[in-house]
């Protein structure tokens, strides 16, 4: 019989009410956020999460990232708290990665739903801002304008108001037919935010 990925269990219906109680904690801890990715594209595009899903995507800023307090997040009953610095704070154009790791994903977990949260660094051109992704053997970033987080789209989603980010944001990570719903993971590799090589100081 084939194992079940308990993290990968269809839980969807549970991440509206996970996605209030992570609005108020953070609004407690006077962060701002913004809904991202998948979870961004769906409530903005549809107004709802999908059944299939078991996750939840964030962008904070950088700048946040000491205001994080982990015994309200206890308090409020999330476990599996993961603070995961893994990824080199620049990559030259020859290869060179710095010994500096900077901070990839702050991630937690209730009632089966996991909570990532992406902070987003100003990069050194002045207008962009980037995430980290990656792994051990492959890191690169998402660069994204700044203009689509500082003017974003309010959205109204389950009698609560969320940040999105500007629909270009989508069509850097989704293509130019983002609006057309697909149940597939889109690749990293096929997204035009993607850069291998950076310089975030």
């Amino acid at each position: 019989m084939e194992k079940i990925n308990p993290r990968k269990i269809p839980v969807g219906d549970k991440v509206p009410s996970i996605l209030k109680e992570v609005d108020d904690m953070l609004n407690l801890m006077n962060i701002k956020y913004w809904l991202a990715f998948g979870s961004g594209l769906m409530v903005y595009r549809d107004g709802k999460i999908a059944d299939h899903d078991w996750d939840l995507d964030l962008h904070i800023l950088a700048e946040d990232i000491s205001k994080i307090d982990r015994k309200v997040i206890k308090e409020h009953g999330f476990t599996s708290f993961k603070w995961k610095q893994d990824i080199p704070s620049f990559i030259t154009k020859d290869g060179i990665k710095s010994t500096e790791l900077y901070l990839r994903t702050i991630s937690f977990e209730k009632d089966g739903v996991r909570i990532d949260i992406d902070p987003l660094y100003e990069t050194v051109d002045g207008i962009g801002l980037a995430c980290l992704k990656g792994r051990k053997r492959e890191q690169f970033i998402g660069y994204f304008n700044k203009d689509w987080f500082y003017d974003p789209i309010i959205v109204e989603f389950n009698n609560k108001k969320y940040l999105v980010p500007r629909e270009e944001y989508f069509v850097s990570n989704y293509g130019e037919t983002w609006k057309i719903p697909e149940v597939s993971h889109t690749n990293w590799n096929t997204r035009s935010c993607r850069k291998n090589f950076y310089q975030l100081l």
